[in-house]
């Protein structure tokens, strides 16, 4: 262990950590510069700053990569088994800064999240109206409810609870819509199961072999009762794919950054081979940190994008 997290490792985690985050901060300073305007230039700052937190993760598997490669081809193994021992020691520990990365996503992230799009609804809008001390004293200016509307912001308590909630609410409208279908006879129930996507929505085919319902009470429930079932059951559908998208979303990074561990610490170890051809070593190590500093841009762009299209999408419900 103290070989691989040796002065060496921490040196080149410390630095290519700073330098990327500090990459980052200048990158969305200067690319998304034109929509500071009405803001002032500490308002500004404070936008990219909350970009460059909200990109760490990157900042984090590229200083990794770096590192364990450094480390893992410095290191003199005595053999495969002490290889092994040793790596699945530093991996133990690296999988529990994965899970402090997933606590970070889970905790501050929605803050940071919370706090960029007031700030850039402010920015697009330029309605810098004071908060309100009580929900009734806003007189008709107020940020929109991103608290409580927009996913990203949500704790890790209250996204499994929307979750939860509407996986039942789900099931719910499943059963409801499959009694309905259940009612109509066979030639209904096979134009409705279709024209309303009941399969992709989850219902199960049934219909009715006799019915003692009349005609018009048999017409209404395919098109009016049926249907505002299935309008429900596609609109919680929709709502649940997006808490889960969410939820997912705050697993890429801890997997992102043990995925970096694992290969760049076998490409460390076996780049110590001799017969590996030196300079194919090289190109792929160039290779590799150009391939790691356009995804760092991307995935810093990519969050920036996202923290202003969530802004707009659910500011533009108010």
């Amino acid at each position: 262990m103290k070989r691989i997290f040796s002065k060496r490792f921490w040196k080149y985690f410390i630095i290519i950590f700073l330098v990327t985050a500090l990459a980052n901060f200048a990158y969305i300073l200067t690319t998304y510069s034109p929509d500071f305007y009405p803001l002032s230039m500490d308002q500004g700052l404070h936008f990219a700053l909350l970009g460059a937190l909200l990109a760490l993760p990157s900042a984090l598997c590229m200083a990794t990569s770096v590192a364990v490669f450094a480390a893992f081809r410095s290191t003199n193994f005595s053999g495969i088994a002490d290889f092994v021992k040793t790596f699945a020691l530093t991996a133990g520990c690296f999988l529990l800064f994965a899970g402090g990365i997933y606590v970070y996503n889970s905790t501050l992230r929605p803050t940071l999240n919370l706090k960029s799009a007031n700030l850039y609804w402010q920015m697009k809008t330029g309605s810098f109206y004071p908060e309100p001390i009580e929900d009734g004293d806003s007189y008709g200016f107020s940020n929109p409810d991103f608290k409580n509307t927009m996913p990203s912001t949500f704790s890790y308590q209250k996204l499994h609870f929307k979750i939860d909630s509407l996986s039942d609410a789900q099931k719910g409208h499943i059963q409801e819509s499959n009694k309905l279908l259940n009612q109509l006879p066979k030639d209904l129930a096979d134009e409705a199961y279709e024209s309303y996507n009941l399969e992709q929505l989850g219902v199960e085919y049934g219909h009715a072999t006799t019915t003692e319902l009349s005609p018009d009470s048999v017409f209404y429930i395919q098109r009016y009762t049926l249907y505002e079932e299935a309008q429900l059951l596609a609109n919680t559908y929709a709502d649940l794919a997006q808490y889960w998208v969410e939820n997912y979303k705050r697993w890429v990074d801890p997997v992102s950054l043990f995925i970096t561990f694992f290969i760049f610490a076998l490409a460390g170890y076996c780049s110590r081979n001799k017969s590996v051809n030196k300079i194919f070593g090289i190109l792929a190590i160039i290779i590799v940190a150009l391939a790691m500093l356009l995804s760092v841009t991307r995935y810093t762009e990519s969050v920036v994008l996202d923290m202003k299209r969530q802004a707009r999408e659910y500011g533009s419900r108010y």
